[in-house]
């Protein structure tokens, strides 16, 4: 029987990634790196401008939103003070509502106020309001600075 003597085995070196061999010359050179530096800056670039186009889209829809629950609001609190009145008791004069004669409802500036001098909504750019040729009933359009237009027709039941 044949015995083998063990030979000396030099070290194998341990290729980690965390480990730099310094005597190698593989690596990156200058160019690659400015075209890598390239391609990143143009991919951040897509990526911030469509993150700021929706930013824009978000602030454009939650300032319509705004307005329109404003308007909503605005009608809402003058359809329920005023359809409970008798038609001679509510009179339009000068683009304001008066109810006995005290005007109750009117925009000054860009705001639809109340008699309590409250704002019911802003940034309005129209208030109309007309009585209708039988005295029966009131239509209410309310314009909003983005364009939105919101109008009521309140049927007076006071008796």
């Amino acid at each position: 029987m044949l015995k083998c003597k063990p030979t000396s085995r030099s070290p194998r070196p341990q290729n980690k990634w965390w480990r730099v061999d310094f005597k190698s010359e593989a690596g990156i050179t200058l160019v690659e790196l400015l075209a890598v530096l390239a391609l990143l800056s143009i991919i951040i670039a897509l990526v911030g401008s469509a993150h700021m186009f929706g930013q824009k889209q978000y602030r454009k829809q939650a300032a319509i939103a705004s307005q329109s629950n404003e308007l909503t609001i605005g009608l809402a609190t003058m359809t329920r003070e005023l359809r409970n009145l008798k038609a001679d008791q509510v009179e339009v004069k000068d683009g304001a509502i008066l109810i006995d004669g005290v005007v109750t409802f009117s925009l000054i500036d860009d705001e639809l106020r109340s008699k309590e001098a409250s704002v019911i909504a802003q940034d309005i750019q129209t208030f109309t309001a007309t009585k209708s040729t039988d005295n029966r009933s009131l239509t209410i359009v309310l314009i909003g600075k983005n364009g939105t237009k919101y109008e009521t027709m309140i049927s007076f039941r006071g008796g």
